[in-house]
């Protein structure tokens, strides 16, 4: 049967019962649903056999599900624009279904101040106190909203069920009236799928001209709960996690969340606090959890028309352990973490910010609850890059992603992504070294860019700026010194910072080889592209072109240890097999090398050979990312070194055993580094690292004692107080 006259006949029975209500309209939909995962269908709201509005079910379009109207008579109040300097017929009802609460009023509020961008009395919209909008364009274009573009808007993602409501205006010359429409969308995980669906349960518009109408309102009998879903499953949530609980309502308008204790059977209603949020809402979270929100979690929903009470949804919270002290250590901390916060990652990069927090960085996040036995995913998985995660005793939670929205789209390049690479710190704020590369592979290189965060008291990331690095946008090219990636490494040191980049050169049997290359620029001026300098092999340049390599070899992370500056990297990138170490007393070098070990698999042209628990095939992976961690203490004294593991051919073999899709820790001695037989200092963020060869640490307040002992070990962290302080070592 044609979609168009099924809806419209549905509908047409359901006026004259919608219409006995008053003013309000409810069309009941009977929970019509849509199981093609590829296609677009008409929707008749008014019964007049006019299709208002289009449905674009795309599964695997960034903005599925999308809705729009005809772009004359109707309009989706809860859209983005391509363009809002040009906001013509052709690109107004561009954007994705969003998640709205019931309770949200759509009217004539919602009509922009500047009536001439547009035809019909709707043009761009002002964002409403509950929220039409996950994002919002750049607010750089006045009462026009701006003049970017949300990529992103009604991503509803992988995984799971959730359901909301959008605004809705349909315009029939000088008359207007408003309306709602309410959603669910189901997914199994994957994209192409055909158990995908997509649910129109039911809808509703004000028959009376230019009125209002609350999103839920006129919907027959009490709500109906589908159930809680939460972000993170009850065994696995640790303290300082964010956690969210998400209610599937129909025809809710009011919320209110309750907690108990397990098994009992009695509830207390919630408030926002410091770590409760949206209590009522339809969605709850609880951030950063501590073990004092273990408890059973209820909502009550209600209309008009009554109210209902879901099942409750326990949530168990589990304190932190111990901090590891030796590589098996740590590989078993990664091994049993399994969750929604983390379960597998590309990269594995940590850094000690001065705020005490131990943050570590992931690309390609593997998040879905696994398995014990054979490591699979026993859940819905979903992707996330650029997730920061703070370490937490040994366990990682959610700290930060980038952008904010959690996607890692361009701001103004939507073919390029987002890599978080390092984090390094300057006046007061911590900046994230990302690499962009194209959307389909990720692996063209297109240049460097910060992103400026904000360390808050509970060590979370608040989002700030982006500054652009030297040659942002720029793809690299072979023999071409501004199209170096300055995105490898970086360290304030000093009242710089120096940042390590790569580039191509090809050598006379045209190889292209990849060497690592240095930039500085003074802590004051970091935001300031244009005040970069690099170095030449003799001195700083201001010229990008006379940049010199300060090394043959790729430069994956750079560190200060004991001292000395150490790299690690791989000579033949995920065609080699061994993993070396780089050191130097001084940024631009020279660097002695050193091989540090041989991964663990065996060697097939490169590629190592690993048995998937999941599948029992014999796979492929490379090894990737090798990583230093100075700032963990291990037991035996050594440095903690990681490399990560990925599969060779198919991302979706990563994921079928995230056991594989985990790094391996090393404990390494580092045998080229230069010790001196004095004390070294240096700063790390807003730290004092001070390191010593020999012999005890003693300190002391004012130059000529009094001296006391120091039973701290060589690497010693100190955070000034305010107050000089003195060392010295004593044999």
């Amino acid at each position: 049967m044609n979609p168009k006259k099924s809806t419209a006949l549905l509908l047409t029975s359901a006026l004259a019962g919608g219409a006995a209500q008053g003013a309000i309209v409810y069309t009941n939909f009977n929970n019509l649903v849509f199981n093609n995962y590829d296609g677009t269908t008409n929707i008749d709201l008014t019964g007049s056999f006019d299709s208002q509005y289009s449905l674009l079910y795309q599964d695997q379009n960034v903005q599925k599900p999308q809705i729009s109207g005809d772009g004359t008579g109707s309009f989706v109040l809860a859209r983005t624009w391509t363009d809002t300097n040009n906001m013509n017929l052709n690109f107004r009802t561009y954007g994705g279904l969003p998640i709205t609460p019931g309770g949200v009023m759509v009217g004539p509020a919602m009509a922009d101040v500047n009536a001439a961008k547009q035809a019909n009395g709707i043009t761009n919209l002002t964002v409403q106190a509950n929220g039409y909008f996950n994002d919002r364009p750049i607010a750089s274009d006045g009462t026009t909203g701006g003049n970017d573009h949300c990529n992103y808007l009604g991503d509803w993602g992988q995984g799971g069920t959730m359901s909301g409501y959008v605004g809705l205006v349909m315009v029939n010359g000088g008359v207007t009236n408003y309306g709602w429409a309410h959603f669910s969308w189901s997914d199994p995980s994957t994209s192409y799928s055909s158990s995908s669906a997509l649910t129109l349960i039911d809808a509703a518009y004000q028959s009376t001209a230019n009125t209002g109408i609350l999103t839920g309102d006129g919907a027959p009998g009490a709500p109906v709960i589908n159930g809680i879903q939460s972000s993170a499953p009850s065994a696995t949530n640790y303290a300082g996690a964010s956690i969210e609980l998400a209610a599937n309502v129909s025809g809710g308008l009011n919320y209110q969340w309750k907690a108990g204790v397990i098994g009992s059977g009695v509830y207390t209603n919630l408030a926002d606090s410091a770590n409760f949020s949206g209590s009522k809402t339809a969605d709850l979270s609880i951030s950063p959890a501590s073990t004092g929100n273990s408890a059973d979690y209820v909502v009550v929903a209600s209309n008009n028309n009554g109210s209902s009470t879901s099942t409750p949804t326990t949530v168990t919270v589990l304190a932190a352990g111990a901090a590891p002290t030796s590589g098996e250590g740590w590989d078993q901390a990664f091994q049993g973490q399994t969750d929604f916060t983390y379960a597998g990652g590309r990269q594995n990069v940590s850094y000690l910010a001065s705020n005490g927090r131990v943050y570590w960085l992931v690309n390609e996040l593997a998040a879905g609850l696994m398995n014990p036995v054979d490591d699979s995913f026993s859940t819905s998985v979903g992707t996330v890059d650029n997730r920061i995660l703070v370490e937490n005793g040994d366990y990682r939670v959610t700290t930060a992603t980038l952008p904010l929205d959690g996607t890692n789209a361009v701001p103004e390049n939507p073919n390029q992504d987002y890599q978080v690479k390092d984090l390094f710190e300057v006046n007061g704020l911590l900046y994230g070294l990302c690499q962009r590369v194209d959307t389909v592979y990720q692996i063209s290189e297109e240049g460097g860019e910060f992103a400026v965060f904000k360390m808050q008291a509970n060590g979370t990331l608040e989002f700030l700026y982006w500054v652009p690095a030297v040659g942002t946008g720029n793809t690299l090219t072979a023999n071409n010194p501004s199209t170096i990636q300055w995105s490898s490494s970086a360290i304030a040191q000093s009242g710089y910072v120096y940042v390590f980049g790569s580039g191509e050169v090809t050598d006379s049997s045209d190889n292209t080889l990849e060497n690592t290359y240095l930039a500085r620029i003074a802590d004051a001026n970091i935001d300031n592209t244009n005040l970069w300098t690099f170095w030449d092999g003799t001195t700083w340049d201001g010229d990008e072109g006379n940049a010199a390599p300060i090394s043959t070899n790729v430069f994956e992370v750079v560190r200060l240890y004991k001292g000395n500056w150490v790299a690690v990297g791989k000579p033949y990138g995920t065609s080699g097999t061994d993993t070396f170490a780089y050191t130097a007393t001084s940024p631009q070098g020279p660097y002695s090398s050193q091989d540090l070990f041989t991964d663990p698999t065996n060697a097939v042209e490169g590629i190592g050979t690993t048995m998937n628990a999941a599948t029992g095939a014999s796979e492929y992976y490379y090894s990737i990312n090798p990583a230093l961690h100075p700032e963990q203490t291990l037991a035996s004294g050594s440095l903690l070194v990681s490399i990560g593991y990925e599969d060779a051919y198919s991302y979706q073999y990563n994921v079928s055993d995230a056991g594989l899709y985990k790094p391996r820790f090393y404990e390494t001695t580092l045998t080229n580094l230069i010790l001196s037989s004095s004390l070294q200092i240096w700063r790390a963020g807003n730290n004092i690292v001070v390191s010593w060869p020999s012999g005890s640490l003693e300190q002391a307040t004012n130059l000529n004692g009094a001296w006391t002992a120091n039973p701290a070990t060589s690497p010693y962290t100190n955070t000034p107080s305010g107050r000089q302080v003195f060392f010295r070592t004593i044999q």
